[in-house]
C-alpha cells in the first residue's frame, strides 16, 4: 500500500511539473506577458500587425496578458543596402498594457523591408528573446503594405 501511495504521489508531482511550461505555449517562455499573439490565437483580437509606409515602419504587438515592466518589447527592421545587411531596432519597457506600439523612421532603397517583433529581457551577459513574431525570420513588406487583418501577411 505504501508503495502504491508513493507511486501515485510521484506520478501526480511529475504531471504537475510537466504541465507548467504549457501555459506559455510551445516555443515561448516568460509567461503570458511575453507571449506575442498572432491573428487567430486564443484571446487575440487582431493579433500582432506591422506596416511600412515607405518612410516609417510600425508594429502593434498584442500580448496574451498585460506587459511586464521587467521585459522589453522590440521592433526590428532588416534591409540590404549596397549589398550589406542593415539592422535597426527600437525597444520599450513593458508598461502594463497588453498592446505595445513601436515605430521607426526608415526608407528602404529597394522599397521593401523585413520586419519582426520580439519580447525579452537583458541578461547578465546577453539579451534573451522570449517570443518572436513571426516565430522565425521576418515578414517582408513593401511601401504602403501592412500585415495582419483579412488577407494580410501574418506576423505570427
Amino acid at each position: 500500500m505504501y508503495r502504491k501511495g508513493l507511486s501515485l504521489t510521484f506520478a501526480l508531482a511529475l504531471l504537475a511539473l510537466t504541465a507548467i511550461p504549457v501555459a506559455a505555449g510551445p516555443g515561448e517562455s516568460g509567461g503570458p506577458c511575453a507571449n506575442i499573439l498572432a491573428q487567430g490565437d486564443k484571446g487575440s483580437t487582431v493579433g500582432t500587425t506591422a506596416s511600412y509606409s515607405g518612410t516609417a515602419v510600425g508594429v502593434r504587438i498584442e500580448l496574451a496578458a498585460p506587459s511586464c515592466e521587467k521585459y522589453t518589447y522590440t521592433l526590428t527592421v532588416e534591409d540590404v543596402v549596397n549589398g550589406q545587411p542593415v539592422t535597426i531596432s527600437t525597444s520599450v519597457a513593458g508598461n502594463g498594457s497588453s498592446i505595445i506600439e513601436l515605430a521607426l523612421e526608415y526608407t528602404a532603397q529597394d522599397g521593401d523591408v523585413c520586419i519582426s517583433a520580439s519580447s525579452g529581457f537583458e541578461g547578465k551577459t546577453t539579451a534573451k528573446v522570449l517570443d518572436r513574431a513571426p516565430d522565425s525570420g521576418c515578414i517582408t513588406l513593401q511601401a504602403g503594405q501592412s500585415s495582419g487583418g483579412a488577407g494580410g501577411n501574418r506576423m505570427g
